[in-house]
C-alpha cells in the first residue's frame, strides 16, 4: 500500500513537471510570436530618400524663398527627376505644416537621350528635355484645351523657359498609364516636350491649389541622384 501511495505521488509530480515544461514551452514561443510582431520593418530607399535627403532640399528651397520674398513663402513645388516616373515625383510642400501636402506624377521629356527610366535635364532652346532650376508659375494659360499654366525662369540658366513654352499641364497619357500601372510613363514628344506633364485629374488638384494665391508660387525642379 506504501508502495502504491509513493507510485502516486511520483506519478502526479512527473505531471505537474511535464505541464510546466509544456506551459513554459508555450509561454516561450508566444514572446517569440510577440517580438516578431513589434519588429521594426525592412528600411527601404525611399523611407531613406524622405528622411535624409529630402528634407535638404527642402531646407535649400526655403532659404531661397528667404532670398526672393516676391515670392510665396509658405508653399512651394519640389519636382525630383531622380524618382522613377512611374512613382509621385512632384510634392507640394507646405512650410505652415511642415509637410507634404500633395503628391503629383509627372513625364519628362524625350529629348538628350532621355530613357522611359532617366530624365536628361536641358534648358537649351529646342532639346525637349525637362528643364531644371527654379521657376514661377504664371498664371497665364499655356494652352486653352486643358487646365495649364507657363512658367518663368528664375535663373540665368532657365531664363529661355518662356520663350520654350515650359508649362505645368496635365496629358491623358499619363492618366493611361497610371490606370495600366506601368512602373515607368511614357515618353512622348507630342505631349511632354519639357514641361511638368502630370496627370489630368493630378493637374485639376494642382490648378485648385494655384489659384488660391497671387501668381507667386515657385516650383523647383532638380534631380537629388538619390538610387531608388
Amino acid at each position: 500500500m506504501t508502495v502504491y501511495k509513493d507510485f502516486k505521488k511520483l506519478f502526479f509530480i512527473v505531471c505537474l513537471i511535464g505541464i510546466s515544461l509544456l506551459t513554459f514551452s508555450g509561454c516561450t514561443n508566444s514572446v517569440a510570436k510577440a517580438n516578431a510582431a513589434v519588429e521594426e520593418p525592412e528600411i527601404t530607399s525611399k523611407d531613406i530618400y524622405f528622411k535624409e535627403v529630402f528634407p535638404d532640399y527642402v531646407a535649400e528651397a526655403k532659404k531661397y524663398l528667404a532670398g526672393n520674398k516676391t515670392l510665396n513663402q509658405d508653399y512651394c513645388i519640389l519636382v525630383d527627376y531622380s524618382i522613377p516616373s512611374g512613382q509621385r515625383r512632384v510634392f507640394v510642400w507646405s512650410f505652415v505644416d511642415n509637410k507634404i501636402i500633395y503628391k503629383a506624377h509627372t513625364m519628362h521629356g524625350p529629348g538628350g537621350g532621355s530613357t522611359r527610366e532617366h530624365a536628361v535635364l536641358s534648358n537649351k532652346a529646342g532639346s525637349m528635355c525637362s528643364a531644371p532650376g527654379h521657376f514661377l508659375i504664371t498664371h497665364i494659360e499655356g494652352v486653352t484645351i486643358k487646365p495649364s499654366f507657363r512658367m518663368k525662369g528664375l535663373d540665368a540658366e532657365n531664363k529661355n523657359a518662356y520663350d520654350r513654352a515650359i508649362m505645368l499641364h496635365g496629358a491623358a497619357l499619363v492618366d493611361h498609364s497610371l490606370r495600366k500601372k506601368e512602373e515607368y510613363l511614357p515618353i512622348d514628344a507630342g505631349w511632354c516636350q519639357g514641361c511638368i506633364t502630370t496627370s489630368v485629374y493630378e493637374m485639376k488638384d494642382l490648378k485648385r491649389f494655384i489659384m488660391k494665391y497671387p501668381p507667386n508660387i515657385m516650383i523647383w525642379s532638380f534631380e537629388s541622384h538619390h538610387i531608388f
